[in-house]
Parts: C-alpha cells; structure tokens; sequence
C-alpha cells in the first residue's frame, strides 16, 4: 500500500491533524504554492489536496538546531574572570569572553580584526536582498554580491555560522505527483568563495587579544 495513506512515521502527520504552520510551511516550501496573508488552515488544505490528490500525510518540518554552547573548564581565568563579573540572568559559562566581562576595545571595535578576502555570489532569487547585510555586536556590515570586498575576522566568523535549510529534490519519485521528494539539506544563507585568509598567527593573535569572544562553537 502507498505510505501516504498509511499511518503517519514520526517525521509525518495527517493533513487533517496538521497546524497551520505546518501546512503554510509543506505549502510554500515543498510545493511551492503561494500563499497569501488571510489564507486559513482549511483553504491551505484545499490547495495541497489539489496538487497532491492521493496523499493523507506532509512531512513535518525539522526542528530548529540547538544552540552550541562549548564545554569551558571553571579554571580557565576567562571563566574566573566572568564569574568574577556575573551579568543578571547570564550563564558566564556560556558566553564568559564576549557578554560577562567588561567589553574591550577588541571586542568592541573590528578596525583591527584581521581581513578576510571573500566574494558573495549574486543568485537569481527575488526573494534575497540585492546586498548581503550581516550584523555583530550591534554593528551592521553591508557586501554587495558578485564583488571582492575584505571583511573583518568577527564578519567572517557570523558569516560562517549563518546556515540554513532547504528543501532539494531527491532520487526518490513521489507516486502521487510524479515529481521527486524533497529533502532537506543545510546551506550556508550567503554562498561566497574565499579570496584570502590572514594567516593563522594573525588569527591567533587576534583571538589572546579578544578572549576569544569570537571564537567559533563548531
């Protein structure tokens, strides 16, 4: 018998029993239907039951990644340091260098951070600014794409961790539709190629003399 009227698996659930999150979200990323403001729940259902008539399942969409938090020994004199200088309702074990101690200059200003050469690549998709625009410790940095640009160290570091996930067609042929199953695949939410890098006794300067406040989780 066809999955799609059998029991949902634990990564599915009946399109009667969806939420409207749940819905909007297979509607608009899976199949890529439009959905406007003002659109309820049983209107979103008619349309999937339109463009998929045999099925009785949706994926549910994943789970939001848990934060990383690093495993930071209480000997370690930054962590002293913070412990030293709690910050209300802040775990200084989680983020000593760049919240719990007295901001430096370091950590406050990039003007010395080491350069990365990077250039971002322009993309066709109407639903992305025409500029990439990333934000650290309250400042805001604008790239535009398709141009060689030299970022600070700090830039580059929030450029790395910006990710997210879309959904792409796999081998496996949905039987209701004829088109392929998405899944979902982890990309980073500004593609760039590296031009550059500072060298790694730059890198590790820069990171004694900030506390490593940006140091990279992953």
């Amino acid at each position: 018998m066809n999955d799609l009227t059998t029991t949902p698996k634990p990564d599915r659930v009946k399109i009667d029993d969806a939420e409207f999150e749940t819905l909007k979200h297979f509607a608009t990323v899976i199949l890529g239907i439009e959905i406007k403001d003002g659109t309820n729940g049983a209107q979103i259902r008619a349309k999937i039951r339109a463009a998929m008539p045999n099925a009785d399942t949706i994926p549910l969409p994943p789970p939001p990644p848990e934060p990383i938090v690093p495993p930071v020994a209480l000997t370690n004199p930054i962590v002293q340091q913070a412990l030293a200088n709690p910050v209300k309702d802040e775990n200084p074990l989680a983020r000593p260098a760049a919240v719990s101690l007295p901001a430096s200059a370091e950590l406050q200003h990039a003007s010395r951070d080491p350069k990365v050469g990077i250039r971002f690549h322009k993309t066709d998709d109407k639903r992305r600014s025409r500029d990439v625009t990333i934000g650290v410790n309250g400042d805001i940095y604008r790239c535009q794409r398709g141009v060689d640009v030299k970022i600070p160290y700090r830039v580059y570091l929030a450029v790395l961790d910006a990710k997210e996930h879309i959904a792409v067609d796999s081998d496996e042929i949905n039987p209701a539709t004829g088109e392929p199953f998405k899944v979902w695949e982890e990309v980073y939410s500004y593609p760039f190629t590296v031009n550059s890098m500072p060298s790694d006794a730059e890198i590790n300067d820069w990171l004694a003399r900030t506390g490593a406040g940006f140091k990279n989780a992953a």
